[in-house]
C-alpha cells in the first residue's frame, strides 16, 4: 500500500512539475504549485517510511532501531 501510494503520488507531482514548466499561457499557477507540494510531499514520506520498514525487518525488530525510526517516520509526516 505505502509503495503504489508513493509511487502514485511521486507521478502526479512529476507531472504536475513537468505541466508547471511547460505552460505558456496564464494560469493559476497558485493552485498549481499548491498541487505539486501536496503530491510530492507524502511521496517524501511514504518514501521514509518504505526505507524505515526495510530496515526494520533487516534490523531483525530491535527495539532500539524501531523506536529510532518510529522517531524518524512522525519527524518526515509532522511538516
Amino acid at each position: 500500500v505505502f509503495y503504489f501510494s508513493g509511487c502514485h503520488c511521486l507521478l502526479f507531482a512529476l507531472i504536475g512539475s513537468l505541466t508547471s514548466l511547460d505552460i505558456t499561457e496564464p494560469v493559476d499557477c497558485q493552485a498549481l504549485y499548491a498541487f505539486n507540494q501536496v503530491r510530492r510531499n507524502p511521496a517524501i514520506g511514504l518514501a521514509s517510511v518504505i526505507l524505515s520498514l526495510r530496515i526494520i525487518m533487516v534490523g531483525s525488530e530491535s527495539r532500539v532501531i524501531v523506536c529510532l525510526l518510529v522517531e524518524v517516520m512522525l519527524g518526515h509526516w509532522s511538516f
